[in-house]
C-alpha cells in the first residue's frame, strides 16, 4: 500500500496457500493515487462502504459510492481518487496467484 496515502488492515489472518487475501481500505479524503494501491495485481473486487471515489480504468473514469462493487481484471492499470470531504472505506478482495 502506498505510504501514508491509504491505510488498510487484513480481515483474514495470513493462510499459507490461500487463493485470497480480504482488506478493509481507507483513502483519505482528497487523496490521488496515481497507481492502483496494491503491487503484482491480479484479479481483484472491491465494495464501497462509505466515500466518494472515482476509479480511473485504462484511462476512463467510474464514480463509485457506497453499496457500489468494481471488479479490476488481472494487471489492468487503474488508478483512484477520493473526490469526498471524509475517508473512503473499501472491503477489498484479491487473489494471490
Amino acid at each position: 500500500l502506498p505510504r501514508g496515502r491509504i491505510t488498510g488492515r487484513r480481515l483474514l489472518p495470513e493462510v499459507a496457500g490461500a487463493a485470497v487475501q480480504v482488506y478493509l481500505l481507507e483513502i483519505a479524503a482528497g487523496e490521488n493515487l496515481p497507481r492502483h494501491f496494491f503491487s503484482g495485481k491480479e484479479e481483484e473486487v472491491g465494495y464501497v462502504l462509505e466515500g466518494d471515489l472515482c476509479v480511473f480504468i485504462d484511462q476512463e473514469a467510474h464514480r463509485l459510492a457506497a453499496g457500489d462493487v468494481v471488479h479490476l481484471a488481472r494487471r489492468l492499470p487503474s488508478r483512484w481518487k477520493n473526490n469526498g470531504d471524509l475517508p473512503a472505506r473499501l472491503v477489498w478482495i484479491r487473489t494471490t496467484a
